[in-house]
């Protein structure tokens, strides 16, 4: 073609070389000749200098020179010289996937940005392509293999808004989640972990979703919400039985922060009521959370017990103090039951304090009005023969608790036994300990 420059035909001759030697994956020399012909003939006709373009992008992508291929396919596209709908989305899809190589490539040399980058503007080209979604979904993994999760969580939130039935982001929540945790944004972190809850297909992870957004709001310290997912929980997942005693525990604990008394005593009834389901299988803990939820129910017993005061006539108050007492010794003794060396020894304290002071009530209790002295007299006695029962079955069970410290037992429970037992039985537990001194030589 160089001797013939100036025949009209040079140009078309020139680029059926050049598409001959593509066709025969001779690439080098097919763009040498194609990108020829644009220089060479300035006028040539636009089919002649779009087939010479084509050619060009296709060998360079061929070659593996993708920046160079992008290039051609983008000045293909701005002549407007192509008109077939199809073959604008064919150069369009080559366009993509010399952008998308291009990412591959400096990815695999280390250069994270500049893939990200490529993998991105892939888009600008066409959002709703198969290879812009993928460049998207691919450009979060990179981030994410690099440990800047931040970043990664912001595309693959824009990957989900933006193809929302994609199948890529079916575990967009999964992977969100734990990218926010990674990177402590907590709250994002537990509204990903409650979408989980809500829409995943596996029971099992929908649980754990629930109560790790439960503990994630409550590490924040938002006692509402984390209420809201603890109750959730516990009323929808009662297996396995030692995460939902744990849900609700915390319920327990998070309504004492609260003050709502009466729904904590619901949660401290279910802790009671779980414990009884799991029968010989329950474990140290649930047992432990048993026994301190009915020793808190003992402890209101007891209160309603000291709130009865001894008033005349004495029999007939007397009578309802006792009635009281009674149902306050079956809630302790129910503690007891547990076994749980903590509320043992605080219920063997407690059941003794309570005759103690109902001696102490008797001896204190409002006396009749008008009797003569020698009837006053007698009427002590009788208040005295009244109280003693009750002050020696303190004493009795305070010497339980003493008894406990010769086993290696000295917590706070059997440290007030021995105060107790001091005031009670002076003689015996009050006295001061006397040191003997010797010498060993004779003068």
């Amino acid at each position: 073609t160089s001797v013939f420059m100036n025949d009209p035909r040079a140009a078309t001759v020139q680029t059926d070389a050049a598409s001959s030697l593509f066709a025969h994956d001779r690439f080098s020399e097919a763009v040498v000749l194609a990108e020829e012909i644009p220089q060479i003939w300035t006028d040539a006709e636009p089919s002649l200098v779009a087939s010479s373009l084509k050619i060009t992008g296709h060998s360079r992508f061929e070659l593996g020179q993708f920046h160079q291929a992008e290039s051609a396919y983008k000045t293909l596209l701005d002549t407007g010289v192509l008109t077939d709908s199809s073959e604008v989305d064919s150069i369009n899809e080559r366009l993509m996937a010399s952008i998308y190589k291009q990412a591959e490539a400096t990815e695999a040399l280390g250069e994270v940005d500049a893939a990200i980058g490529h993998f991105l503007r892939i888009a600008e080209v066409n959002a709703g392509s198969t290879l812009a979604q993928q460049g998207l979904f691919d450009a979060v993994a990179v981030l994410e293999s690099q440990d800047r999760l931040a970043a990664a969580a912001l595309l693959l939130d824009r990957f989900r808004d933006s193809y929302p039935d994609h199948l890529l982001g079916n575990d967009a929540p999964i992977r969100l989640a734990s990218m926010y945790e990674r990177s402590e944004q907590w709250p994002l972190a537990a509204q990903e972990l409650l979408i989980i809850a809500e829409t995943d297909v596996q029971p099992e992870l929908k649980a754990q979703s629930l109560y790790r957004a439960a503990e994630i709001y409550l590490q924040l310290d938002d006692v509402d919400l984390a209420l809201e997912h603890f109750r959730t929980y516990a009323h929808t997942y009662p297996a396995p039985a030692e995460v939902a005693l744990e849900a609700m525990n915390h319920m327990d604990l998070l309504y004492q922060r609260v003050d709502d008394q009466e729904k904590r005593r619901f949660w401290l009834n279910r802790k009671i009521a779980l414990h009884k389901e799991m029968g010989r299988g329950a474990t140290q803990r649930a047992t432990y959370l048993a026994a301190e939820a009915q020793f808190v129910f003992a402890e209101d017993e007891r209160n309603a017990f000291e709130a009865i005061a001894l008033t005349n006539p004495l029999k007939k108050s007397l009578k309802t103090k006792q009635t009281a007492l009674k149902r306050t010794l079956s809630a302790y003794e129910k503690a007891t039951d547990y076994k749980v060396e903590t509320f043992s020894t605080a219920s063997t304290y407690r059941i003794a304090n309570l005759y103690s002071n109902l001696a102490s009530a008797v001896m204190a209790s409002e006396r009749p009005q008008k009797l003569s002295a020698l009837e006053m007299e007698q009427y002590e006695i009788l208040l005295e023969e009244q109280a003693f029962p009750f002050e020696e079955q303190a004493i009795e069970l305070h010497e339980i608790n003493m008894r406990r410290s010769w086993e290696g037992v000295y917590d706070e429970w059997v440290q007030l036994s021995f105060t107790a037992l001091r005031h009670l039985m002076p003689a015996r537990f009050d006295k001061d300990e006397t040191e003997v001194a010797y010498v060993r030589s004779i003068h």
